[in-house]
């Protein structure tokens, strides 16, 4: 406890002194105090839960969507595919993560339309009409916005859409 009453984390060092005999003699150290660096792990435990929180909420919301969301890496591989996606398409999100998205399209070029009208527009596409293909190889008429998604170095990480029924 301080002098003026709060009370303050302390790292307690010590050594045990012996004699020549092998008997504790003394013990030598010092306190340090490491309050502020307490205080640092307990405000950066307290973040990453509210970080843990907020991806919780998150992916509720998404998984929650009656419209399909389909987010890509860089490469243009699926990295989410949430079960609106599922629904729309008849694919598991397993059958399709890690594989491009141009095989959700109708055909390569209607991925490629929409990739060009993103680049025209400055990295977004709203009100996109295309056609998807259902894994049962039904054509999906959809309406697409989509986005391209930076990393925290302005550099391109991949893009996310929202595909909504236009049947």
């Amino acid at each position: 406890r301080h002098r003026d009453g709060h009370y303050i984390w302390i790292q307690d060092t010590f050594k045990v002194v012996y004699d020549d005999a092998g008997h504790p003699l003394e013990l030598v150290g010092a306190w340090a105090d490491i309050t502020e660096r307490k205080e640092a792990e307990r405000n950066a435990l307290e973040a990453n839960a509210e970080i843990q929180e907020t991806k919780r909420y998150l992916t509720r919301l998404i998984e929650s969507s009656p419209d399909a969301i389909i987010a890509t890496d860089k490469l243009g591989n699926v990295v989410l595919f949430n079960e609106g996606a599922e629904t729309l398409l008849g694919y598991r999100a397993s059958e399709v993560v890690g594989h491009p998205t141009a095989q959700l399209y109708e055909n390569e070029d209607r991925s490629r339309e929409l990739v060009l009208e993103m680049r025209k527009r400055g990295g977004t596409a709203s009100g996109f009409e295309s056609v998807l293909r259902a894994k049962d190889g039904r054509s999906v008429p959809v309406l697409i916005s989509a986005s391209v998604l930076l990393d925290k170095d302005g550099q391109e990480a991949g893009m996310v859409g929202f595909a909504t029924d236009l049947r």
